[in-house]
C-alpha cells in the first residue's frame, strides 16, 4: 500500500497532540499544588461559612510546561512546513530545498516569500496557501507563529480563581466550574470537625495580546486545542491534491 505524502505531517500532529496531553497533565498538578498553599479559615459567627486564603503571590509555572509548549509549536510548525515541501515536490517535479509554510500580516510579505518559501509550489497551491494567512482573516495562525518564539514560552504566567465549599451530608457541593479540586477535613469554630472542597478554575496564560484575545493573553490549552485542530484540517483539506 502507498504511502501518502503527508503522512510525515499528520504524525508530526500527532506527536504534538501527544506532547499536550502530557502538558495538560503539568497544568493539572501545578492547579492541585497551588490549591496546597491555600488556607481555609471560618467565619468565627455562627453558620460559620469557611472561606479561602490564597497566596499573595500567584506562583510561576513550572520550566517543564515552558519546554512543552515550545515542543508542541515545533511539532506543529514541521507539519505545515512538511505540506509545503510535498505541495513543492508534486507541482515542480522535483525537491525543492529550504521550502517553508509562510505566516505574514501583509499581502506584500507574502508576494515577497513566494520565490523562496513556496519554491515550485503551482499558483493555485500558492493561491490556497494565501487564503491561510493571518491577513486573510486566520487570526489563530499569527497565534502559532508568535509562541514559537522561545521568549514567549518563557514568560507564562498563571491566573485563577479559588472557591471552597463546605461538602454537606448529601454530598452536594456549589456547582463551579472548575479544572482541578481537592478535599480537606477542618474544623469549625464550634469545634465540628466538617469536609470542605477546595475547587479552583486555573488559567496558564500566553503573552499573546490583541483585540481578539483580551488585555493579558490567552490560556494556552485553549490556544493549542484550537492549533492542533485547525492544523490537521488543513492537512486534511490537502489530501486529495495527490490523488
Amino acid at each position: 500500500m502507498a504511502v501518502h505524502p503527508l503522512n510525515g505531517a499528520f504524525e508530526r500532529i500527532n506527536r504534538a497532540e501527544e506532547l499536550f496531553v502530557e502538558l495538560k497533565r503539568h497544568v493539572d498538578a501545578f492547579g492541585k499544588s497551588y490549591l496546597e498553599s491555600v488556607e481555609i479559615y471560618f467565619d468565627p459567627n455562627p453558620p460559620y461559612h469557611a472561606y479561602e486564603r490564597t497566596p499573595f503571590v500567584f506562583p510561576r509555572p513550572p520550566s517543564i510546561i515552558s519546554i512543552l509548549l515550545g515542543e508542541i509549536c515545533y511539532n506543529l510548525r514541521c507539519a505545515l512546513d512538511y505540506l509545503i515541501f510535498e505541495l513543492a515536490r508534486f507541482d515542480s517535479g522535483v525537491v525543492q530545498n529550504n521550502t517553508k509554510f509562510p505566516i505574514d500580516d501583509t499581502p506584500q510579505k507574502f508576494a515577497s516569500n513566494i520565490t523562496s518559501k513556496l519554491k515550485g509550489v503551482s499558483r493555485p497551491h500558492i493561491e490556497a496557501i494565501e487564503t491561510l494567512q493571518p491577513y486573510k482573516g486566520r487570526a489563530w495562525i499569527a497565534v502559532l507563529r508568535d509562541i514559537s518564539n522561545p521568549d514567549k514560552h518563557r514568560v507564562l504566567t498563571a491566573t485563577g480563581q479559588v472557591h471552597v465549599a463546605e461538602i454537606v451530608r448529601n454530598g452536594i457541593t456549589p456547582s463551579v466550574a472548575h479544572n482541578v479540586s481537592t478535599k480537606r477535613r477542618a474544623k469549625r469554630p464550634d469545634g465540628t470537625e466538617v469536609e470542605v472542597e477546595l475547587i479552583a478554575a486555573i488559567s496558564i496564560l500566553i503573552p499573546i495580546k490583541g483585540p481578539a484575545l483580551g488585555p493579558i493573553g490567552t490560556p494556552l490549552e485553549d490556544a493549542l486545542q484550537n492549533l492542533i485542530s485547525e492544523i490537521r484540517l488543513i492537512i486534511e483539506a490537502f489530501k486529495p491534491e495527490f490523488e
